[in-house]
């Protein structure tokens, strides 16, 4: 393979810190507000089942009206697919979720409501029919989250792959690549599909999302580290690749320093394991990575 080749493969390689594709985030994000919807319909709903039954429960009213207004600045997120934004928003939403479910019980436990019989079937009944809808619906919803994040992860892969691909056709060993492609598939894909199939509740799905991540994310569950598994076998391939060629020996300086950051990356990248990236450790991990591609680049433009 021509040096020029090895340069443009460098550089149309996964990028050494991993981003979200803003699609991706847009549609996640709008599977997520979907879910927000469940929940806002059934508090305001209730709200509305228990005004409608006394008067008494007017004062919950202000709470439902705050929710709605949390609902709208996250359909706008969801919108913009703005993720920093939506985080924000979703906290103080949860928060307001949280308010309201407070105020319902301190209502609960008030006295002097005057509830009738009738009044009191009329709340029973609405509250079980409701929830019902809830769960229905926040399934449906967690279900397309799923169904797109595993989209994702297949569609990450299979880029991955292509470009595994295109550097063994160029004389590059692919072999740690594919490996690490395989491992992400067994590790991550395969239990994950299996996981969103055999859920029969948004509880379930929320175990599969919260157990099997490509990435980063998973607080306590499998976190692959996709990104930071693939720079670092790609890394070794395009060195041991140029290792083999005529004016190697010119650079066995700029070699051992690749060596040693893919070492020092590697180490770091063990040190997290299946964990979510702590304080600094992403950094640990990619820093090194990106210091080995500057190298690398370099010894291209030299050799050429």
């Amino acid at each position: 393979m021509e040096l020029k080749h090895v340069m443009v493969l460098l550089l149309l390689a996964l990028p050494m810190a991993y981003a979200q594709p803003a699609s991706i985030s847009g549609q996640l994000l709008s599977n997520a507000f979907a879910h927000v919807e469940c929940k806002t319909t059934f508090e305001t709903g209730m709200v509305s089942l228990l005004t409608t039954s006394t008067s008494s429960a007017n004062s919950l009213t202000t709470y439902a009206t705050t929710l709605q207004d949390d609902q709208q600045k996250l359909q706008t997120d969801a919108n913009n697919a703005d993720i920093s934004a939506w985080k924000n928003d979703v906290a103080t939403y949860d928060s307001d979720v949280k308010s309201l479910n407070d105020a319902i019980v301190s209502w609960r436990l008030t006295s002097g409501k005057n509830l009738t019989n009738s009044s009191r079937q009329t709340i029973k009944s609405g509250d079980t029919s409701m929830r019902a809808t809830l769960a229905s619906c926040q399934f449906d919803a967690l279900k397309a989250y799923s169904d797109t994040k595993l989209a994702w992860y297949d569609s990450d892969l299979s880029a991955a792959q292509a470009k595994a691909s295109n550097l063994s056709a160029k004389g590059v060993d692919t072999t740690a690549l594919t490996g690490v492609i395989s491992s992400a598939q067994s590790t991550i894909v395969a239990p994950f599909q299996s996981a969103i199939d055999s859920a029969t509740d948004a509880k379930g799905l929320q175990a599969a999302l919260q157990q099997y991540c490509l990435y980063d994310g998973c607080k306590s569950g499998t976190n692959f580290h996709f990104a930071a598994q693939w720079d670092i076998a790609k890394t070794s391939a395009i060195e041991s690749y140029l290792q083999g060629k005529p004016k190697a020996g010119n650079f066995t300086s700029q070699f051992s320093q690749v060596t040693s950051d893919v070492s020092q990356s590697q180490s770091a990248l063990s040190a997290v394991g299946t964990s979510a990236y702590g304080s600094g450790q992403s950094d640990a991990v990619f820093n090194p990575l990106k210091d080995a591609a500057s190298v690398l680049k370099q010894i291209v433009a030299g050799m050429r």
